[in-house]
């Protein structure tokens, strides 16, 4: 009798937790086909008419293209990078004997638990502070560096 209430119980937490996750996706998909009114009278209802006039907005003068391929830089350079560093560390502490293996390794172990998001601020902080002959030498070398290497490599630190 003990068991069945405690199956009863923690299948009544998964459900409670289940709509608790899905309840923004449906609040988000919800309200994008509304209007603004509609939406103003009723946030969590249906939409009593769907439009997609808030999609063609969002996308009209944007130059989503060109975020589209930053986000794609930057995602395929950090994995790679990222790749290439764990594929050189684990070898080296899998294969390889040298003095402060098991101190470097228990030092590493308890950073990765420390989520890479916790590093934005202080990382922005410490880009901030550079004097901005240390940051980049031309305008242009300025764009260029801030869209792909001053936002892949501190967080390839991590």
């Amino acid at each position: 009798m003990k068991r069945k209430r405690g199956g009863i119980v923690s299948q009544l937490l998964m459900i409670l937790l289940v709509v608790v996750i899905i309840f923004p996706l449906y609040f988000m998909t919800a309200n994008s086909f509304k209007t603004h009114e509609e939406y103003v009278n009723n946030m969590a209802g249906l939409p009593q008419t769907f439009t997609v006039q808030n999609f063609v907005e969002a996308f009209r003068g944007k130059p989503f293209g060109q975020w589209f391929m930053n986000s794609l830089i930057l995602t395929v350079a950090a994995v790679f990078i990222t790749g290439i560093i764990a594929l050189l560390a684990g070898y080296a502490f899998a294969k390889m004997r040298f003095k402060g293996k098991k101190v470097l390794f228990n030092m590493i172990v308890p950073l990765m638990s420390v989520p890479p998001v916790v590093m934005i601020i202080p990382q922005f902080r410490i880009i901030k502070i550079l004097p901005p002959k240390r940051r980049c030498s031309t305008r242009a070398a300025c764009r260029r560096k801030s869209a792909k290497w001053w936002t892949i490599l501190p967080q390839r630190s991590n």
